[in-house]
């Protein structure tokens, strides 16, 4: 895949290298991870930044998968969790919902 995906539009990995500061991007992508967290708090994983255009999605039990990409980040869920993982799953949202808002 060349460049970053679609899913991406709007954030620093979608902008030239030039646009954005390097502690800008770095401070957006942590923003990110953290974001990411909260969410694969719901199915027991955890993903940390890696190399700056790439994730590690670790099960509870150490097993890490490594995605570039929102689509690929599902998937790695899955994989992980060993359940389904759906976005648009409403205990997930409900959870999100009530949870306190992530420091930016």
């Amino acid at each position: 895949m060349e460049g970053p995906h679609w899913s991406e539009a709007g954030t620093d990995a979608a902008r030239d290298a030039e646009v954005a500061s390097g502690r800008q991007r770095f401070l957006e992508r942590a923003y990110r991870v953290r974001v990411l967290n909260r969410v694969l708090e719901r199915f027991s994983c955890k993903a940390d930044d890696w190399t700056g255009g790439q994730y590690v999605v670790r099960s509870p039990n150490g097993a890490a998968d490594v995605v570039t990409s929102l689509p690929q980040l599902w998937k790695a869920i899955e994989s992980c969790s060993g359940r389904s993982a759906d976005p648009l799953e409403l205990e997930l949202i409900v959870r999100l919902e009530r949870a306190e808002p992530i420091a930016h």
